[in-house]
């Protein structure tokens, strides 16, 4: 598939289970989120808000039972995915080579609600964390 003239979505989530289960029950959510953000942006205040929601949103899909242990998530900011988007679920070349300049956060939501969003400076250390298994839009 040629992904030339296709839109990536917005963001896109990538759930952990296997460091949720090593926490006991201490972290509920899991996983590492590529945004659109290029890795050469400082991120500024309503950068971070705009991943606060995102975050906000997948916390609420995975109350309503909507996100799979195994699930990457694929989401656009309008909440629809465009007609020319890029055909889900996104074939790992494309991802990778997507994810290669992109901003990612490591993202730990406890069970008490509270949170942890950690930039992931280092690619050799996203090598082999990102789950592809299924890719839904949210």
């Amino acid at each position: 598939m040629s992904d030339q003239g296709k839109v990536m979505p917005d963001y896109v989530f990538g759930r952990r289970r296997d460091i949720e289960l090593q926490s006991g029950s201490q972290i509920v959510l899991a996983g590492f989120l590529v945004t659109k953000f290029p890795k050469s942006k400082i991120l500024g205040e309503n950068d971070r808000q705009r991943i606060s929601t995102v975050v906000d949103r997948l916390m609420s899909e995975l109350l309503a039972g909507k996100v799979t242990e195994d699930a990457t998530i694929s989401m656009w900011e309008s909440g629809v995915r465009p007609a020319n988007a890029v055909d889900l679920p996104i074939p790992y070349e494309v991802m990778e080579r997507w994810m290669a300049d992109r901003t990612i956060i490591a993202v730990r939501v406890a069970a008490n609600g509270a949170g942890s969003l950690t930039l992931v400076s280092d690619d050799a250390q996203m090598r082999g964390q990102f789950p592809w298994r299924l890719a839904m839009p949210l």
